[in-house]
């Protein structure tokens, strides 16, 4: 059967999985940069934009990033994004997210932040950093 058909099972209809590639992902990033709107609306930012990203954030590739967050405290976390929608995602949801950032990209470089990150109150944040310090467990010869 092709991907994306429906077959009937038991009186429900049940719709195949359509597998994404890497080319499809690719291709979306690629139609932003030549669709018609965005060629012609399109505008740089310029310094004083609200849509700038935050002097915390700017220039930083993931994983500096995943760090940084991860050795944020909630006071820090508070003048850093203060009057940010970043706010809504809480320190703990933040850093939750930042614990899977080196076990993905598979840098050694992370192994500090997330043993740091094991010390964290917040369970949550503790679960995802052990997680990826799993990961480096495989890794290393």
């Amino acid at each position: 059967m092709a991907h994306g058909t429906s077959q009937a099972l038991a009186g429900f209809s049940v719709r195949t999985p359509v597998v994404r590639t890497i080319s499809e992902r690719s291709y979306r990033h690629i139609f932003q940069s030549v669709c018609p709107w965005n060629v012609k609306f399109a505008q740089e930012l310029t310094a004083g934009s609200p849509f700038a990203a935050r002097q915390f954030i700017a220039g930083k590739d993931s994983l500096t990033l995943a760090r940084d967050i991860l050795a944020l405290d909630p006071e820090s976390f508070g003048a850093a994004f203060k009057k940010s929608p970043m706010k809504r995602a809480k320190l703990a949801g933040l850093q939750r997210n930042a614990a899977v950032v080196p076990g993905n990209v598979g840098m050694a470089d992370g192994i500090g932040a997330l043993t740091h990150a094991l010390e964290i109150e917040e369970p949550l944040v503790r679960e995802h950093a052990a997680c990826a310090l799993r990961k480096f467990d495989s890794w290393i010869p």
